[in-house]
């Protein structure tokens, strides 16, 4: 038997029974804890869904630290689309709490890093390695500079 206190919190917050289904037929058994956190921060069925369509197999756990932290199905789609289809659920969580955009990863790329790394770009990110930044290195060194390179520079404060 479910104790009254949990009884309650699932009433408050809307945990339906259609819910709970929804979620056991994708392969997820939340607790009943888990199932308020999931209702409290709008996990929906539908994202799981599509989650999974992508290939995804998110634990609860980081269903709702998706959703805590903006990550949605079409981030993860974009990413998919960029050629970053084997980014883990803790890098996406990660992206998202340092900023990394998908307009940012697209200027990285057009100022000619072909396809780095997802924590290079978190990387870049949280030491405020900018695309103007990388315009003032590529100019001031002449020559290529690699996103490690970039990222020591900026940490060493090299071209500041």
């Amino acid at each position: 038997s479910i104790p009254a206190d949990k009884l309650i919190a699932m009433r408050i917050h809307g945990v339906q029974p259609e819910f709970v289904k929804e979620l056991k037929d994708q392969g997820l058994s939340p607790t009943l804890d888990q199932l308020v956190a999931m209702r409290i921060h709008g996990v929906t069925s539908a994202s799981v869904r599509e989650y999974k369509q992508m290939g995804f197999s998110p634990t609860v756990d980081q269903l709702i630290a998706m959703r805590i932290h903006g990550v949605t199905p079409d981030f993860a789609r974009d990413l998919k689309n960029q050629g970053y289809g084997s980014v883990s659920t803790d890098q996406m969580v990660a992206m998202r709490i340092h900023g990394v955009t998908s307009e940012f990863m697209k200027e990285v790329k057009a100022l000619g890093y072909d396809h780095p790394g997802i924590d290079q770009f978190i990387s870049m990110k949280i030491h405020g390695v900018t695309p103007e930044f990388i315009r003032k290195a590529q100019a001031g060194l002449k020559r290529e500079v690699t996103i490690d390179q970039l990222v020591a520079m900026k940490i060493h404060g090299a071209l500041d």
